[in-house]
């Protein structure tokens, strides 16, 4: 404990930028007393995970949570964990909580089991009985004694807040000073945790000022996708069960800016595209016979691009201005101010032979609003119009057929263009590319769409996931708990933790190629350690909340198994990143048996440089 708070305290932080979390309630009053006499000006916010055990109104042996946070005054705490009141994902009521809370911060309130209070011993009353039978009979005898460190401390707030349901809270709270720590409030946001700390830090102002959020947020772009990320029920639903420990602050970062007014920021969850290929990539798409080429206008260019990118069978993409009334290349700062008539617009190539027209059609349609007349997300203007603009006249009719379908699903009508290319103007270099060169860089289109376009044409493959029915007769039950329910294998008493022969590792509910013996390495885990897998192509990369820790779980791609976490503490020479991976939810095939088995096309992958 007293490393890892040394480890903060010599990391750089100014004095009073960092605090102390400790679970009280399992680490012990000592452990809290220790922090406090070796710290005296630390923050010391203390957690009481487990207390239900000993605070519950039914419990006749008992002791309430006021009774609780005295014990944590006294070992001294600066901040203690209380409930939401039922307005987060946490049951309680305003009769507990706010209860609860009021007495973290006033130390005098009455308790669900027995009346207690407390406060200030007197310098001239040293009369241990006559103290005892004073509070016995609930007179302030215990307050504001230094000796003692009962002080006022500060309610510390968790379990499913966010910027929706924060002027609710604080309405309920009333007058009762506490902190709040939004973990899911923040981390969850759409556009990822920058977005959500400005989100959150939008609702406050909105609070201060009296004003209704989702009138605050008709030009707060990042508390209108919180909004409407938090407000959905299927996201209520999730926030139910989502436990997140990482502490959101509420002070903004800065946030990449396309332009001068405000834009979210566009958290990239992965960093391959599915049409990039891997060093070690086996299988290699043909050579296309054929490649034909579409123009969609969909808002900002940096965006649909990236989309695109991601659709297996698009070969390229550009991003430049079409249609404009110039004939020559504009500047951004010209199409910008809005009198050359230019869209910013993403060429795209394909093969029609692996994706067609139609197919390319209907995923635009998902990325846009087809509705929004010189708007999409918080850009507007007319170069951020809606427009799909076609080289061929043959397509013309294929394109116009999806548009009037597309039209049967709104009530508004359709303002999507669909034009005769007449020019396109081939944008500045740092456009090109740009959320594959900065990450956080802004984006109207949520990372969620990106993943759709990375799974919308998948290509053909011989391996195929069982039904539920059959997975069940085919794997083990330790195989089963990891594949399909996330549990995890002893560590030092698996199958592969230390198999050091040449072969590859399949999935196995799919036996679908994932990683091979001479990307493994000994990390000391327990488990086997992989540098990457074959291709990134092969895995999906998920952000895991469970066991209170936040860290990037890995699955298989076709067969959607649990196979473990990756982490960047492998050998730098390897690239730094470690797969550590259940042995249960792998097959090892030896070398020598992977021609037999169908594997022959990866043994090239084995011949070391």
């Amino acid at each position: 404990m007293i490393e890892r708070c040394e480890m903060i305290r010599n990391a750089g932080f100014e004095p009073g930028s960092y605090a102390f979390l400790i679970d009280g309630t399992t680490a012990g009053w000592m452990a809290v007393q220790t922090l406090r006499r070796k710290y005296p000006d630390v923050f010391i916010h203390f957690h009481r995970a487990g207390h239900g055990a000993f605070t519950r109104p039914e419990n006749p042996i008992g002791y309430s949570v006021l009774v609780l946070s005295k014990f944590a005054r006294l070992a001294g705490a600066s901040g203690i964990h209380t409930g939401t009141a039922g307005v987060g994902k946490m049951a309680g009521d305003k009769a507990e909580d706010v209860t609860a809370a009021e007495g973290i911060r006033y130390m005098k309130k009455t308790g669900h089991i027995f009346e207690q209070s407390w406060g200030t011993i007197p310098e001239t009353d040293k009369d241990f009985v006559a103290l005892v039978q004073r509070d016995e009979d609930n007179e302030e005898v215990l307050t504001d004694d230094s000796w003692r460190a009962i002080k006022t401390c500060c309610p510390i707030i968790s379990g499913g807040l966010n910027p929706t349901l924060l002027k609710p809270f604080i309405d309920l709270m009333g007058n009762v000073d506490f902190i709040t720590t939004m973990g899911a409030g923040c981390h969850a946001h759409p556009k990822g945790t920058q977005s959500g700390a400005k989100a959150l830090v939008q609702a406050c102002e909105a609070y201060q000022k009296g004003v209704d959020i989702h009138e605050y947020a008709k030009n707060k772009p990042e508390l209108a996708e919180a909004i409407e990320f938090f407000e959905k029920p299927s996201t209520k639903e999730k926030m139910k069960t989502l436990m997140l420990t990482a502490v959101a602050t509420l002070f903004a970062l800065g946030c990449a800016q396309k332009k001068a007014n405000t834009h979210t920021s566009y958290q990239k969850t992965e960093q391959m595209t599915e049409n990039q290929q891997m060093d070690n990539e086996v299988m290699d798409e043909e050579e296309p016979q054929s490649k034909t080429y579409i123009y969609f206008a969909g808002g900002c260019f940096w965006g649909t691009e990236h989309f695109f990118k991601q659709i297996r069978g698009v070969l390229a993409t550009e991003v430049g201005y079409a249609n404009g009334n110039r004939d020559k290349a504009p500047t951004y700062e010209q199409v910008c101010e809005g009198n050359t008539n230019f869209a910013e617009t993403v060429k795209v190539t394909y093969n029609p032979q692996l994706i067609d027209l139609r197919k390319l059609i209907d995923l635009y349609f998902k990325i846009i609003d087809p509705t929004s007349l010189n708007k999409q997300g918080n850009d507007r203007g007319t170069q951020y119009r809606t427009g799909i603009y076609y080289t061929d006249a043959t397509e013309k009719p294929l394109i116009e057929k999806a548009i009037r379908q597309l039209a049967t699903q709104y009530t508004k009508p359709i303002v999507v263009e669909v034009l005769p290319l007449r020019n396109f103007y081939k944008a500045e270099e740092y456009h090109q590319a740009y959320l594959d060169k900065n990450p956080n860089g802004y984006c109207h289109i949520s990372p969620a769409m990106f993943e759709l376009a990375r799974k919308a044409n998948p290509a053909p493959t011989k391996y195929k996931r069982p039904a539920e029915s059959e997975l069940r007769k085919l794997l083990t039950p330790e195989q089963y708990a990891v594949t399909q329910e996330s549990a995890t294998e002893r560590p030092f008493a698996n199958e592969y933790w230390n198999e050091y022969r040449e072969g590859i590792y399949v999935d196995i509910t799919t036996g679908e190629p994932l990683f091979i013996s001479t990307d493994k390495f000994e990390s000391g885990c327990g488990w086997p350690s992989f540098s990457k897998p074959i291709s990134k192509k092969l895995i999906t990369e998920k952000t895991d909340t469970s066991h209170q820790m936040v860290r990037t779980e890995v699955r298989s791609t076709l067969g959607d198994a649990h196979l473990g976490h990756v982490f960047n503490d492998g050998p730098k020479e390897l690239g730094g990143l470690r797969y550590c991976i259940n042995s249960a939810s792998l097959r090892f095939i030896p070398k020598e048996n992977m021609e037999k088995e169908g594997y022959g096309e990866y043994l090239k992958l084995l011949k070391k440089e």
